[in-house]
């Protein structure tokens, strides 16, 4: 998990082939390549609190696996009264 306002961690996925990141479970709307990879705030919002999924596929010889939903976990920040 990470805190509100903390940097969007990035992602890591293994497989053969290459690694595709989908914002939808049913793999419609690809949103990046590769791994490790960064999802941007449309993705994983940093600033505020919940969970957020995306989902990877590893893609070889041109058949891709089922995707796989990673979570981000977002805390809300503490705060201090003073």
């Amino acid at each position: 998990p990470i805190c509100e306002g903390e940097p969007t961690p990035a992602l890591t996925a293994t497989g053969a082939g290459t690694i595709r990141w989908y914002s939808d479970a049913g793999l419609t709307n690809q949103i990046g390549v590769g791994s490790p990879f960064v999802p941007s705030a449309a993705y994983v919002d940093n600033t505020t609190a919940g969970t957020y999924s995306v989902w990877a596929t590893s893609t070889s010889a041109g058949c891709e696996s089922t995707g796989t939903q990673v979570d981000v976990l977002v805390e809300p920040a503490l705060v201090v009264d003073a």
